[in-house]
């Protein structure tokens, strides 16, 4: 099956078949600063983008290596292609886990970035900047120290993505 979609930066791309050279860094941190978490159903706009540079940066701050900020920074990056879904809802959509595992595959090789190495630390890191997220939005959760939900822009999560991807080596 053939699925082509438009990137941000004007690249048309199959996302059921993508190739290492369709990956482009601004079309990732372009398209994950406009989406939107919780199907947009979060108090303020909350990008996917912030949301990920939260996860790294947590990370960071606790002491993890590089690779593995670099895996946090881009364990998103597939929503970039097929959006962000609300977890009932991808659940429901068999071939939704088949496509974002080949976009993480090929994501992996463009950017020599393990992401399924780091699988568990995604999820760890992923759930406590989660808490975090849950408790701004006064829906339970527990606050992590060093994860503050700003609500930033497109623009600014853009800027902030594309920065910490230069800063973590990511080209």
């Amino acid at each position: 099956m053939k699925i082509e979609i438009h990137t941000g930066g004007g690249r048309l791309m199959d996302i059921c078949n993508p190739q290492p050279e369709d990956i482009k860094l601004d079309d990732i941190a372009h398209a994950l600063s406009n989406i939107c978490r919780y199907g947009g159903h979060y108090p303020v706009f909350y990008s996917v983008a912030e949301h990920c540079v939260h996860a790294a940066t947590l990370a960071r701050n606790q002491g993890v290596g590089i690779r593995a900020q670099r895996a946090l920074l881009l364990h998103d990056a597939h929503e970039a292609y097929i959006g962000d879904m609300v977890k009932p809802i991808k659940y429901q959509l068999d071939n939704l886990g088949d496509i974002a595992a080949k976009l993480d595959k090929t994501i992996s090789q463009k950017f020599n970035v393990p992401l399924k190495e780091f699988h568990a630390s995604i999820k760890y890191y992923d759930d406590l900047v989660l808490q975090t997220e849950l408790r701004a939005a006064g829906w339970g959760g527990n606050d992590v120290q060093g994860v503050k939900i700003n609500g930033w822009s497109p623009a600014i999560a853009c800027f902030h993505f594309e920065e910490l991807a230069k800063e973590l080596g990511i080209q």
